[in-house]
């Protein structure tokens, strides 16, 4: 999981002020956009017709009560950040329902869809905010199943999309090879070019299975320390913070500062 901050100067506090301050309590992320969109029963006919059926992220058109259903539910619950239908939203992914120039639209689409639900529940003393989902899409680069460049591409795409609309932080979900985490961070900073405008806060997380022996990129290029090829390339990025389901990131990010 990767997130960059963007700022909105609509919000009395952003993200980055609410991540550091000593006030704050624990900032709490939403839960699984899909399997509360699943649980809605929703028909083909909700999807768009039976060739879209399953394509989440264009429910953002079709059905988009569906979507914001699911914000506005985990808003009442107490989330802080809720985050945008999009994880699948990206040229690459969206080319196998034949969407794949639509990938802007649908992408902004989330971000303005979560932004507004966000900002229903919104208050000084408990600021939400809008974290545009970025998966790391159906092919692997190390494996040669696509290039960086596409793959770069594809990200730079969907993140401008989420950043126009009004997103707070990019997260990159579920990388499973390091070249993925690579694209995406160099997607990024071609986006901030544009715009001539950075954003501040970062996270990270990446999948691998417990042994860290399969994490894809990294394990081909360091085969014992895949975490340490994840960490030093997030240390370069200017990343701010590394998540994890294990406590071998945590380690190693404690011994570099030791």
């Amino acid at each position: 999981m990767l997130s960059i901050e963007n700022p909105k100067p609509q919000l009395k506090t952003s993200f980055l002020q609410r991540l550091q301050s000593p006030d704050r309590s624990v900032i709490i992320f939403d839960g699984a956009m899909g399997t509360n969109i699943q649980s809605q029963n929703l028909t083909a006919e909700d999807f768009g017709g039976a060739e879209y059926e399953g394509c989440n992220e264009y429910l953002v058109i079709t059905k988009p009560e569906a979507v914001a259903k699911v914000h506005r539910d985990f808003l009442a619950a107490g989330a802080d950040v809720v985050e945008t239908d999009s994880f699948g939203s990206s040229p690459l992914v969206l080319a196998e329902y034949d969407l794949a120039d639509r990938a802007y639209e649908l992408s902004r689409k989330a971000a303005e869809l979560a932004r507004s639900c966000a900002d229903e529940l919104t208050t000084p003393e408990k600021p939400r905010f809008v974290a545009g989902s970025i998966g790391p899409g159906t092919k692997l680069p190390t494996l040669g199943h696509i290039t960086y460049d596409e793959l770069r591409s594809s990200f730079m795409v969907q993140a401008e999309a989420l950043y126009d609309g009004g997103a707070d932080l990019f997260i990159v979900e579920t990388c499973q090879d390091v070249l993925q985490i690579k694209a995406a961070l160099s997607a990024f900073e071609a986006v901030f070019a544009k715009k001539g405008s950075r954003l501040r806060s970062t996270k990270l997380t990446q999948t691998y299975p417990y042994n860290s022996c399969m994490s894809f990129g990294a394990s081909f290029l360091f085969p014992r320390r895949p975490l340490t090829a994840v960490c030093n390339l997030s240390s370069r990025a200017g990343l701010k913070s590394v998540g994890t389901p294990h406590t071998d990131v945590h380690n190693f990010l404690s011994s570099q500062q030791r």
